[in-house]
């Protein structure tokens, strides 16, 4: 039977160093450059490989492969994430989702042809333990607890008392799910989760598009106050909301401060 491959990447050269690949393998490839694309075309015609960037314009990479692996038809079909981050928090959401493997931009041919070796039987199985270095990733498939929410939690309680003019804080992994959080009673804790991870991912293509490096925060003013989106790491994405009456100066201080609080914890 013939094999196929399917890459859902928005990067031409990216995109190209693939698809060379898989064809000198004797891949038939076909491209999508969106999330959507992706799910239309599996759903047409289903591949026997998808390499999928976590990084999409329209949704989540993480999005989309809970998605293929949640539905019965298309739960059997490896999924590679490829991303340019390398931290194991990464690796280990990658896995939470259903991921089968995970490749690191930029992407070396002797680790493509490693994993099209993996996945060249008919015959796949989910793979768990992707990651090179496992000793994280198995902590926490073995303690799902042993980031200790608890005491994140008390970490945000009290950034939010003894911090003067904030209003809430959430922290939220890379795919967009709540970690932990001390919000407003309005707020719905899982669409605030998602909401952040969009921007932050949002704020750092801007920055890349635009030539001015890697982002320190993203800054949404409103009438009411602000909301200020930080990076814990590349793993964990924090967001505090201030009102009007917050002195930016202070504040951005302050959450500096709360950052290097929490990344012993997070990474």
């Amino acid at each position: 039977m013939e094999k196929t491959a399917l890459i859902v990447e928005d990067s031409i050269t990216d995109r190209e160093i693939i698809k060379t690949c898989l064809e000198a393998e004797g891949f038939l490839v076909s491209i999508a450059e969106s999330a959507e694309d992706a799910l239309e075309k599996i759903e047409t015609n289903q591949p026997s490989l998808v390499f999928l960037d976590i990084v999409l314009p329209d949704r989540s990479g993480f999005e989309i492969c809970r998605i293929l692996k949640e539905n019965q038809a298309t739960t059997e079909i490896p999924v590679i994430l490829c991303s340019t981050k390398n931290s194991e928090m990464d690796k280990y959401w990658g896995m939470k989702q259903g991921a089968n493997d995970y490749l690191t931009k930029p992407i070396l041919k002797e680790d493509l042809i490693r994993i099209v070796e993996r996945y060249r039987s008919s015959e796949t199985t989910i793979d768990t333990n992707f990651t090179e270095n496992t000793n994280f990733t198995d902590r926490l498939v073995e303690n799902p607890d042993m980031i200790e929410v608890s005491y994140l939690n008390d970490k945000l309680q009290d950034f939010i008392v003894n911090t003067s003019q904030i209003e809430g804080a959430i922290l939220v992994s890379p795919d967009g799910l709540p970690i932990t959080a001390v919000l407003p009673d309005q707020l719905d804790e899982e669409r605030t989760a998602a909401m952040s991870a969009a921007m932050l991912s949002l704020g750092e293509r801007i920055a890349f598009d635009l030539a001015r490096g890697a982002i320190e925060r993203v800054l949404v003013e409103g009438e009411k106050g602000y909301s200020i989106l930080v990076g814990c790491g590349e793993d964990v994405v924090l967001l505090i909301l201030a009102n009007k009456e917050a002195k930016q100066g202070i504040i951005f201080l302050a959450i500096k401060r709360l950052v290097e609080d929490l990344m012993p914890m997070l990474n």
